[in-house]
């Protein structure tokens, strides 16, 4: 059989995690959402008072903080009557995450192993750090 629960959860790599490294993952996401809320905050510290860093005019409001949100927008869209701009936003960014791991996760992963072997892991980090600068 080309699909099956079993080729799937082989070839993402999904396991059972065990209480340890469960543990491990909730102090890693605790400790990312405080670092993200500092460097925020920095940020927006930083630009309003270094003007050469500061956030362009351009920017819609989800992506300003110098500008407040409005009810009834969506990255500075009206929503009236465009109710489906939302919602092929949010289908593109579900697919977008979506194929991005069965890219990494799911082909290169597996290419990655028999070139690299135990080190896959570090080229793989590499790889998707590249992806996400450029």
């Amino acid at each position: 059989m080309f699909f099956s629960l079993k080729s799937f959860t082989f070839r993402f790599r999904l396991k059972k995690l065990d209480k340890s490294i469960t543990k491990w993952l909730m102090i890693f996401f605790i400790i990312i959402s405080i670092g993200f809320l500092i460097s925020s905050k920095l940020g927006q510290l930083i630009s309003n008072h270094i003007s050469f860093l500061s956030v362009p005019d351009f920017l819609p409001a989800g992506l300003n903080h110098n500008k407040t949100l409005a009810s009834g927008y969506f990255f500075d869209v009206s929503l009236s009557r465009n109710w489906l701009f939302a919602f092929y936003y949010f289908i593109g960014w579900f697919f977008n995450i979506f194929g991005e791991e069965f890219m990494f996760r799911g082909i290169l992963l597996l290419i990655n192993e028999k070139s690299f072997n135990q080190y896959a892991w570090l080229f793989q980090g590499i790889l998707w750090g590249f992806w996400h600068i450029f």
